[in-house]
């Protein structure tokens, strides 16, 4: 039986998280995508204060105090990047 590969997850970023948003001065979360998938890798997203929808497929919405960390230095990022 053939293998069955599901869909790659498709990222739409805007505002501060899109680019050059980052008030630090650091990149911006889809900075660090982009630079990541470029280099070949598998990020591990992490995503707090988000909105559920069921639009076209589900989907995140952000709100005032969403945060996107790619690649956090987290015992669960590591454990997701081992896997």
């Amino acid at each position: 039986m053939p293998r069955v590969v599901p869909p790659s997850p498709q990222v739409t970023l805007w505002d501060k998280f899109a680019t050059g948003g980052d008030p630090t001065g650091g990149p911006s979360p889809g900075d660090q995508l982009e630079q990541a998938v470029a280099q070949g890798q598998h990020p591990v997203v992490a995503m707090k204060a988000f909105r559920v929808g069921d639009f076209n497929g589900k989907n995140l919405s952000s709100i005032g105090s969403s945060t996107i960390l790619v690649d956090p230095d987290r015992p669960e990022a590591r454990q997701l990047k081992a896997w």
